[in-house]
């Protein structure tokens, strides 16, 4: 076992700083210069010393001011040993749970980091284990702030040419009883998906795992969800949140390259102006109030949320008030959640007749909770949609001429008594261009999304989330991209 005023190499050690299963990590000096520091670490079980020899052969020739430098190796000495460079200072992860961090510093955290990671992927080195361990801040952060050079390092290079592993081997540590298995499901927090099956990875993975970081540092926690960093501090600004949302997601809507992650955390010369309340134009507007102000919203808008909130949906209320709003996200909790907005018994009123100043007789609509009139044009347009398959569309015109709840809606339009097939005389009309439109904002969608990234307004009749952490996982996805859980193939709600 490695002990003080032992000598490796021109090193001799001083005290023990860091270690685990793997081994130790030991401050020294050398042994003629005294004042010339370092960190040697040393395996003290066998089987890691495979691993010491990848790490030193990995960090070889990486000299960036950001990373660790390597300055002396022998994996096959008495003890095996990798000399680094010594940074004075602690791991990211205590700053993280004291939450010292303020909005900049934490930018600049991360874009050193970044800084890191890109120079490492031009040299085809993928870390494939960034999380706020491996991060380490120097003394000199505290007086010549983040931004000063190598006040950030990234270290622990050690998987980074190491065959991938799996989420099935990290299982089988863990019931194994492995000394590392906490330490190694701590991992799968900041593993990208494509990781956790075992994929081989790119730079990519990386970038995942620093949105997660990205999110810590703003917030003191992990994600869960779908909630933004300005969810929980709203002093983080638009330009972060989207460029947290644009790491901490699936592998083909995610940053191409570190590069394009620093350029998203730059302050765009203008801050993009929040979109205008919209209130449909129609009298009678009702103004909600919010913890930073307020919004005006006409009475159909107010019944519809206040219908939702009535049955519990209170995620479905926050998309319907932000599609009639374009609010943000946090504004919307904050309108909902305020009982002075919607008070006991004004939550569900009668279904408003749609279709004001439009002429035809009035049609009557059958759903489990009661009934409804609608004008003819407007259920000549629902029945239109419901001939050719595009069922959300129905859905939202109907709410929207009546103010009904989503589950009053989602009943009537898939009652047959109500929309039979003799509607559909003539065959389905063409499937447009407007079919891969948001019907609220008329914003490009995806094919496959659940909600419209532009206005919040739900796209499907049946959301799938996942049952572990309530995210909202893509259709096609067979695992929680947010937590890992696998999915079934049928919708979960």
């Amino acid at each position: 076992m490695p002990a003080a005023n032992q000598r490796i190499s021109e090193y001799v050690l001083e005290e023990r700083i860091g270690g685990g299963g793997f081994g130790e990590v030991w401050r020294a000096h050398h042994h003629v210069w005294t004042d010339q520091l370092a960190a040697v670490k040393i395996p003290t079980n066998p089987q890691y010393i495979r691993d010491l020899q990848r790490e030193g052969i990995t960090i070889h020739g990486l000299v960036h001011p950001n990373i660790v430098r390597a300055m002396g190796f022998d994996p096959y000495g008495d003890p095996p040993y990798l000399v680094m460079e010594y940074v004075p200072g602690t791991s990211l992860r205590p700053l993280i749970q004291n939450k010292e961090l303020s909005v900049p510093d934490a930018v600049a955290v991360l874009a050193q980091i970044l800084e890191a990671l890109a120079y490492a992927h031009k040299n085809n080195l993928v870390h494939r284990d960034i999380k706020p361990e491996n991060v380490l801040i120097h003394t000199k952060s505290r007086t010549e702030g983040f931004h000063s050079p190598g006040a950030v390092k990234v270290t622990d290079f050690g998987l980074g040419k190491a065959v991938r592993a799996s989420v099935e081997s990290i299982a089988l540590s863990i019931s194994m009883g492995a000394d590392e298995a906490a330490k190694i499901a701590g991992t799968l927090d900041y593993m990208a998906p494509e990781q956790r099956t075992g994929s081989d990875v790119d730079g990519r993975a990386d970038l995942y795992a620093c949105g997660v970081m990205l999110y810590e540092l703003l917030t003191g926690e992990r994600p869960t969800g779908t909630d933004l960093p300005s969810d929980i501090n709203p002093k983080v600004p638009r330009h972060i949140d989207e460029a947290f949302r644009r790491s901490y997601t699936r592998l083909d809507k995610r940053f191409a390259s570190a590069e394009e992650f620093l350029a998203a955390l730059k302050e765009p010369a203008a801050e993009p102006p929040p979109l205008p309340p919209r209130t449909g134009g129609q009298p009678g507007a009702r103004t909600l109030t919010h913890f930073r102000g307020s919004l005006s919203v006409n009475d159909q808008t107010y019944h519809a949320v206040a219908s939702e909130l009535a049955r519990g949906n209170k995620i479905v209320a926050i998309k319907v008030l932000r599609g009639a709003t374009g609010c943000s996200l946090a504004d919307a909790k904050d309108v909902v959640e305020n009982p002075a907005n919607f008070p006991p018994g004004a939550a569900l009123p009668p279904p408003v007749i749609g279709g004001a100043g439009r002429s035809g007789p009035l049609r009557t609509l059958a759903g489990a909770s009661g009934t409804v009139s609608v004008e003819q044009a407007t259920y000549e347009a629902i029945a239109a949609d419901v001939a050719r398959g595009n069922k959300i569309a129905a859905i939202k015109t109907l709410r929207e001429a009546t103010g009904l709840g989503l589950a009053d809606s989602k009943e009537m339009v898939e009652n047959p008594a109500n929309f039979g097939p003799a509607l559909a005389a003539g065959g389905p009309p063409p499937v447009t261009a407007s079919d891969r439109a948001c019907p609220s904002c008329r914003q490009g969608v995806g094919a496959t999304d659940q909600f419209c990234m532009h206005c919040g307004l739900q796209l499907v009749a049946q959301i799938r989330r996942c049952p572990q952490c309530g995210a909202y996982p893509d259709p096609t996805d067979r695992f929680c991209m947010f937590c890992g859980q696998g999915l079934a193939s049928a919708a979960m709600v």
